[in-house]
This record gives structure tokens, sequence and C-alpha cells, in this order.
């Protein structure tokens, strides 16, 4: 029982440390700032109204290839602060933009740990869940979209 807890933290622990190795090597390379230029192009191309709602649309992506909330902290906010700082976002929104893309893709990749063993154990097959969720995760994001969209307003 121990045992599998153990083994689940580890893969985070892992991936935090990474993440943490790979911030300190951008950092000091100075690639970072390149990343943090160029992604707050991409997101100030949008109009400022949008600049959250892309922000979360961002780490939802992210959230594809880093499941791990931690990890995904580690590696994504040294970046997404500076770029919220660029784009003149509240960090209040910033971080509701990560919680939101992180919280919301888990119900969805089928390489979560949380739904594999949720559906697991409701002996339910991830093709009868999708099914289920599909037009609820659009709703969920949509939401989102407005709910970040309105942070800005409510942080400044």
């Amino acid at each position: 029982m121990y045992q599998t807890g153990a083994k689940n933290m580890l893969s985070s622990a892992v991936l935090a440390g990474l993440a943490g190795a790979a911030t300190a090597i951008l950092s000091s390379g100075g690639i970072m700032y390149t990343i943090v230029y160029y992604a707050s192009q991409v997101i100030t191309a949008a109009p400022p109204v949008l600049y959250a709602p892309v922000m979360f649309t961002m780490h939802l992506i992210i959230n594809t290839f880093i499941v791990s909330g931690g990890g995904q902290a580690a590696a994504t906010m040294p970046i997404m602060a500076p770029i919220a700082k660029l784009c003149n976002l509240p960090m209040q929104s910033a971080v509701l933009c990560f919680n939101l893309g992180d919280g919301l893709g888990n119900y969805v990749l089928p390489y979560s740990n949380q739904l594999i063993s949720y559906i697991e154990a409701g002996h339910i097959s991830y093709g009868k869940w999708m099914r289920f969720l599909g037009k609820l995760f659009v709703i969920w994001v949509v939401l989102a979209w407005v709910l970040t969209a309105v942070s800005v307003f409510v942080w400044r």
C-alpha cells in the first residue's frame, strides 16, 4: 500500500527536480528571456481582454505533456510569471490560468493517474467516460475562458 503511494510521488518529485534543473539551465544560458519574449508575443497578438484566456489555453496544452501539477508548476511558472508581468496581467490571474489548465486537463487525459484510477474503480471505460464528459468539458473550457478574462478586471 505505501509502496504504491511512494511510487506515484517519486515520479512527481523527479519531474519537479528535472523542471528545476531545466529552469536553472535556461536562466543561466539566457534562453529563458528568449522564451519569455516570444511567448509574450504570442499572447499579445490577441486583444488585451484575451490575454488570460490565451494563457489558460497554453497551460491546458502544456498539461498534455506534463500531467503532474507540481512538475508543471515548476516548469511553467518561472516562464509564465514574467510573461504575465510583460502582458500586464495580475499574478492571481496567471495562477488561476495554471490551476484551471492543470485541473481541467486531468479530466480528459487518458494517461492522468487520477482519471485512470477513478474510472477503473468505477469500472467505466475511457470511451464511455469521454462520451459522458466531452460536451461538459467544452462547456468548462468556455467558462474557464470567461472566468480568466473576468479575473483580470477583478484583481486589477
